[in-house]
């Protein structure tokens, strides 16, 4: 069909068919299986491609290798309808960053960025509620890389950031680990670089350029927020010290 509308519900059924009877693990296999990023032994058109799956944990797969992986779990996420289901889709992604290893945190980020801003909000909110800020911070940075790199903008994560902090017992325990993820991070690249890693100084200016566009995002907000609060009590103070007209 070319209705992508019509294809969901459709595909969705036999998702949740083929996934239904297997454990946590097995369905993270399932669908790294089914919809993980493919790679061509050699431009002939008769090779057959691989699944990406040791390459995940050493190879980055920025663009599109991560988007029909990413787009399963929005589509599992969104039909889901009680606490526990969105926390069991929750559990599935993070297995999913798990195989066979860990990922890498650019392709973590990318996961995150095509699975959509509802189920990452979830799993950044349940990690902080568990103490684990430092991780999220990690996490963040990356996904601001990915952004950057994808759309040349930060707002999708300086929004989630916003959501993340409208609590205040999160807000500054955040925030206090925020520029200390940045900082190892660009570490990280850096000496990545200098190891003659696969990476190269591109991505250094990409991270410091995602980094430069989010501050930029918090400082135009907090600066305009900042004026409209001393307009406001500006003209508070004015009306309450004004001489009276006789």
């Amino acid at each position: 069909k070319d209705n992508k509308s019509q294809t969901i519900p459709e595909a969705l059924f036999w998702l949740n068919r083929i996934l239904k009877p297997h454990s946590l693990q097995m369905r993270a296999k399932l669908l790294l299986i089914t919809y993980g990023p493919l790679i061509s032994v050699s431009p002939a058109s008769t090779s057959i491609p691989y699944i990406g799956w040791w390459d995940l944990t050493d190879t980055f797969f920025i663009n599109q290798g991560l988007e029909e992986l990413g787009f399963a779990l929005y589509m599992l996420y969104g039909q889901t309808k009680s606490p526990e289901d969105k926390s069991n889709v929750i559990l599935l992604m993070e297995e999913i960053m798990k195989t066979p290893q860990n990922w890498l945190f650019e392709n973590m980020a990318s996961l995150l960025f095509f699975a959509g801003d509802d189920i990452t909000y979830q799993y950044f909110y349940a990690k902080m509620s568990t103490e684990n800020y430092s991780e999220v911070a990690q996490k963040l940075v990356y996904l601001t890389l990915i952004e950057h790199k994808l759309t040349k903008k930060t707002k999708i994560v300086y929004k989630m950031i916003e959501k993340l902090c409208s609590s205040g017992e999160h807000k500054h325990k955040l925030m206090n680990e925020l520029p200390i993820a940045f900082c190892e991070a660009i570490t990280d690249i850096d000496g990545a670089i200098e190891l003659e890693d696969e990476r190269d100084i591109t991505e250094l200016h990409e991270i410091i350029a995602a980094q430069s566009d989010l501050m930029k995002n918090s400082f135009l907000y907090n600066f305009d927020m900042s004026s409209q609060e001393s307009k406001q009590s500006l003209t508070f103070n004015d009306s309450q010290t004004a001489p009276k007209e006789e």
